[in-house]
């Protein structure tokens, strides 16, 4: 048997609990770790390949950030029952401004293309053409918010509006904030309650 500790905790939890290194001395809201605000540039896209003479192909790519101004650039197109061969390309871009431009061999052909204001542009050289068109797409877990199911442990059930009960923790330092948030106080934090197998719920 073994207690949780601080993050790790039992299902069915409702509240995203973020950990602020060094205390809570600034204020934190979930607002601040969007990633569509922290950078609207990464993440998902999803979107069509077309090649002249042939049915558009479904394709998607992801963006990401690897520091400063660097990205990578993954695309990739799945065949459409034999219509189109599958095509995978990884590319390096650079941003500036607000638009990231990329460009790399794949297939053996260079490929360049475009990310600004959620679309991604692609191509390369081909006598039938080829072209991207994929757009940002948020994905979110089905499982996001879901209720806990009978006989779940709630270690930090959420309410909108109300700081989330802490009694389930032997830290009692650490802050409980109105949007379901619990924030890092002096010390660890352990639940009170051991367990030992068990399925956990995290958001």
């Amino acid at each position: 048997m073994s207690r949780i500790g601080y993050p790790i905790f039992v299902c069915c939890l409702l509240s995203f609990v973020l950990i602020s290194q060094g205390g809570c001395e600034e204020s934190v809201e979930l607002s601040d770790f969007d990633p569509a605000k922290v950078d609207p540039l990464m993440g998902n896209y999803v979107g069509t390949y077309e090649i002249w003479g042939w049915e558009p192909a479904h394709a998607e790519a992801q963006v990401i950030p690897e520091g400063g101004n660097d990205y990578r650039v993954r695309i990739a197109v799945e065949p459409a029952e034999g219509d189109v061969w599958g095509i995978q390309g990884e590319f390096h871009g650079k941003k500036k401004g607000e638009k990231i431009s990329f460009s790399g061999e794949s297939g053996g052909v260079e490929w360049e293309g475009t990310i600004a204001d959620g679309v991604l542009n692609a191509s390369f050289p081909s006598d039938y053409g080829g072209t991207f068109e994929l757009k940002h797409e948020a994905k979110n877990s089905p499982k996001a918010g879901m209720a806990p199911p009978e006989g779940a442990i709630v270690l930090l059930p959420y309410k909108d509006g109300t700081p989330p009960d802490l009694s389930a923790w032997e830290n009692q330092s650490w802050q409980a904030l109105a949007d379901g948030t619990m924030l890092v106080g002096d010390g660890p934090q352990v639940s009170k309650q051991e367990f030992g197998d068990h399925r956990l719920h995290l958001e």
